[in-house]
């Protein structure tokens, strides 16, 4: 009776007076709390097409416990997944070394790999459902887009950017364990998870796989890389922003070199702009000085001597020249006198004015400030060199910022690349168009595009010149830099880089000149021939394709052209453009129409009409309503844009047949 009445005793005092604070260190040993994750947020284009969605997937874990004969699991594993045995060992040997019963083989496997496995039947394979981020059209915009690690969390783009927002908030999940903290039973959903916002781009999606396609082709073969940028220049919206080489966002990351190449070089890479800086020094020229496009400057026979030895030739020796042929010739003494005269101080207030040396605030990760030396540091011939192009460096994008300046009347403007918001059950929230301020005259903006125009007819960028839209814009041809050679000199001192006959090539313009509806700026590196023969014509591809994408109406009719030697605006009788117009309203602008984010297919793309006649092509392109024309007789032999390419609205497929 008396060890009973203790026994009873003892209870009565743990279970009452100690009953919360034994209760409480039970709870801490048999319960856990866990991380809900949240679904994350879908990234539409400006018209509702899905760019980048989240989809369930499967995990495999290996049940060591349960596995009788490793070498034929690890064969299988091998065989299905492709992975490597001999990690598969060192995990194993880890799980037990550590007691977890559990070991990761891969995560998040494709709808095959999760089939083929399961229908194994193996108790020593052990899935867990988790979340995949798919990017269903590959490539396309992969540098804006980024891409996410395997715990969905964003790594590059805007998915890294724009993490906040896209990734939503963890829930919290109550689970009682076991004395080895594995999960028994679900006690209670502390916190419900809240999904991630969808983004709704600025990018035309069609746009953008049509601006990708064409700066590949450019860069092949050609040069090391390249990328292009198009703007609206009133808004500041990103229409399509392409790099290359670019990369799949589906493919993960394996190294720390292949993290680097998702960032988005028209953002991160600066170069020296080169002769589109004339446009720049010219519009310093005419807001600061009394010259004007038709004061006449001493070009020094193609030289400018400085110092005691120095020298800066231009490609042609050119004596005198008008302010505006200084621009359509490229003259780099042309431009060093523009410089002088324009003075140092009145030149660096202009550029920063244009945004150089700052960055620009489009929302992706490492966008460079470019250089633009404080004016305390510049040298003597510094002015000469920056008001030609060099002793600076500029982004793709810091170009097309400060060009829509030209384009829009001269206002400075912040590219827009997230166009709204939708938070789960919500609505669409339009982000506002940053405030955006004027820095140089509106008949100064003018003059500078009616000048550009004559690069484009009369100077260095005829390869430019669009079929039916008047355009303006301007050259750019940047020597780089070349490594060190390894071997000493003939002194035995290491030998210093120096410049060699490898180009940065940059075209800078807009159209249509009178009320321009885009800017489109394309930089080729390590390009070996000049901007006139391989950047021009990239502007004129992708700004035609711009423009129809924006449905914008030609404003030159395909009978009339500038006669030969005629400078724009003299001598060829009624003006070349019509009177300004409204701008047309874009898709998802505020106040336009706002249909919510829905799943759509991006658009339509080009059938396939090789080896068909005539008659049935005419069927085939009447039945899925896309307009085609017709070149030459018998079968269908090419046709462009190529099958299976994103059509832009109203966008003709070209078809040529051979007999």
């Amino acid at each position: 009776m008396l060890w009973v009445l203790l026994i009873f005793g003892r209870l009565f005092y743990l279970q009452v007076f100690r009953h919360e604070e034994l209760a409480r260190i039970a709870n801490s040993q048999q319960e856990r709390t866990f991380d809900i994750r949240a679904p994350r947020g879908t990234i539409y284009d400006r018209n509702g097409a899905q760019l980048a969605v989240s989809l369930p997937a499967e995990s495999l874990a290996v049940n060591r416990r349960k596995l009788k004969d490793p070498s034929i699991a690890f064969d299988l594993l091998h065989r299905i997944l492709g992975a490597d045995t001999a990690r598969l060992y060192h995990d194993l040997e880890r799980a037990r070394e550590k007691g977890r019963d559990l070991f990761w083989v891969k995560r998040k496997l494709t709808d095959e790999e999760a089939a083929s496995l399961r229908a194994l039947k193996q108790d020593w394979m052990e899935f867990t459902m988790e979340s995949r981020r798919v990017y269903p059209h590959g490539t396309l915009g992969a540098a804006i887009l980024g891409s996410v690690n395997l715990d969905d969390r964003g790594n590059a783009g805007i998915e890294q950017s724009q993490e906040r927002l896209l990734g939503g908030k963890p829930g919290k999940l109550l689970l009682l364990t076991d004395v080895k903290r594995r999960g028994i039973e679900t006690l209670k959903v502390i916190e419900e998870p809240r999904p991630g916002a969808n983004i709704t781009l600025t990018v035309d999606a069609g746009l953008q796989e049509q601006c990708d396609r064409i700066i590949e082709a450019a860069v092949r073969g050609r040069c090391e890389s390249g990328t292009a940028v198009v703007m609206h220049p009133e808004t500041g919206d990103i229409l399509a922003m392409s790099a290359y080489p670019s990369f799949n966002p589906n493919d993960p990351i394996r190294s720390e070199k292949d993290l680097l190449a998702r960032q988005h070089a028209a953002v991160t890479q600066a170069r020296d702009p080169g002769s589109v800086q004339k446009l720049f020094t010219l519009a310093a020229l005419l807001e600061n000085t009394k010259w004007d496009a038709k004061t006449v400057i001493h070009c020094g026979n193609g030289k400018f001597r400085f110092g005691k030895t120095e020298e800066i030739e231009d490609n042609h020796s050119y004596g005198y020249l008008p302010v505006e042929h200084v621009i359509w010739k490229s003259s780099n003494v042309g431009a060093i006198q523009m410089g002088i005269h324009t003075g140092r101080e009145a030149l660096y207030r202009t550029l920063v004015d244009f945004g150089f040396g700052d960055r620009t605030g489009v929302p992706l990760p490492g966008e460079s400030r470019g250089i633009l030396w404080p004016l305390s540091e510049w040298k003597k011939s510094s002015l000469y060199y920056i008001s030609m192009g060099h002793e600076l460096t500029v982004t793709t994008v810091q170009l097309a910022r400060a060009a829509a300046a030209f384009a829009n009347g001269g206002f400075l403007v912040t590219p827009r690349l997230v166009l709204a918001t939708q938070a789960e059950g919500g609505e669409l929230e339009y982000a506002p168009a940053a405030a955006r301020r004027r820095i140089i005259k509106a008949a100064t903006a003018a003059e500078v595009r009616r000048i550009s125009e004559g690069v484009i007819h009369f100077g260095t960028g005829k390869l430019a010149k669009l079929d039916g839209f008047t355009a303006g814009g301007k050259t750019g041809t940047a020597q780089l830099l070349e490594a060190a050679p390894a071997q000493p000199g003939k002194n035995g001192k290491k030998r210093k880089a120096r410049y060699g006959h490898r180009y940065a090539a940059s075209f800078m313009g807009y159209a249509p000149l009178q009320n321009p509806q885009v800017v489109v700026v394309v930089t080729l590196n390590g390009a070996t021939r000049m901007a006139s023969d391989v950047a021009a014509p990239v502007f004129k591809q992708i700004a035609e394709k711009a423009l129809r994408a924006l449905a914008v109406e030609r404003d030159v009719p395909e009978h009339r052209a500038i006669p030969e030697g005629t400078a724009p605006g003299e001598d060829e009788g009624p003006a070349l453009v019509p009177a300004p117009r409204p701008l047309p309203r874009l898709a998802h602008l505020p106040g336009a129409a706002s249909p919510a984010v829905r799943e759509i297919p991006v658009g339509r793309r080009a059938p396939d009409f090789h080896g068909k006649a005539k008659a049935d092509v005419l069927a085939e392109s009447a039945r899925l309503g896309i307009p085609v024309e017709m070149v030459g007789a018998g079968l269908a032999r090419s046709q462009d844009p190529p099958p299976g390419s994103l059509l832009l609205r109203g966008e003709t497929v070209r078809v040529q047949f051979v007999r």
